[in-house]
């Protein structure tokens, strides 16, 4: 194929990084989950070469890898692993904070993923009746939500509003 054809001519650790990202992404659009994850975490690996070189490259290639990798697990309705890849994104969200105000654009677009996803759990958890866990999940993602600033591709009030639905949603099914 044309991406394996990319990725055999890449000279260096960010030109396979971002090609392997790329066919992750390819693979993903497609529905081919297993796939995007396999290229996604042989993009992770080949990106970790570049730690100690090239910091801000790294970090920026890692935390959009480990982000749609999240995605991928949110859509297979793995909360756990999306949550692991969300955290490690966030950290690396905050790292990039220190070389330039610039990517606060990009975290704030991670806690706001952070925030569906704990929003997503909360639902899941409250179509299992497991109601205590649905309104710390639903907490969870209002908390997250309050660090996150008002930029255009996070509508705040709207957010907001949804996980208050599902708060109150959760407080009509406890009878309270």
């Amino acid at each position: 194929s044309v991406g394996t054809r990319a990725y055999s001519l890449a000279h260096n650790p960010v030109e396979k990084s971002v090609t392997l990202s790329q066919l992750g992404l390819i693979q993903y659009r497609q529905g081919h989950y297993d796939d995007a994850k396999q290229y996604l975490q042989e993009a992770i690996v080949e990106n970790n070469k570049l730690k100690n070189d090239n910091s801000e490259i790294f970090l920026v290639q890692q935390s959009q890898n480990l982000n749609l990798l999240a995605n991928i697990y949110i859509d297979e309705r793995n909360f756990t692993k999306a949550e692991e890849c969300l955290k490690e994104c966030a950290e690396y969200g905050r790292q990039l904070l220190k070389y330039d105000s610039c990517y606060l654009e990009k975290y704030s677009s991670t806690l706001s993923n952070i925030s569906e996803l704990y929003r997503s759990i909360g639902e899941v958890n409250q179509d299992r009746t497991t109601l205590g866990q649905a309104l710390e999940y639903n907490q969870a993602s209002l908390d997250l939500l309050q660090f996150i600033s008002d930029t255009d591709k996070v509508d705040k009030p709207l957010y907001a509003a949804a996980r208050y639905n599902n708060r109150g949603s959760i407080f009509l099914e406890l009878k309270q």
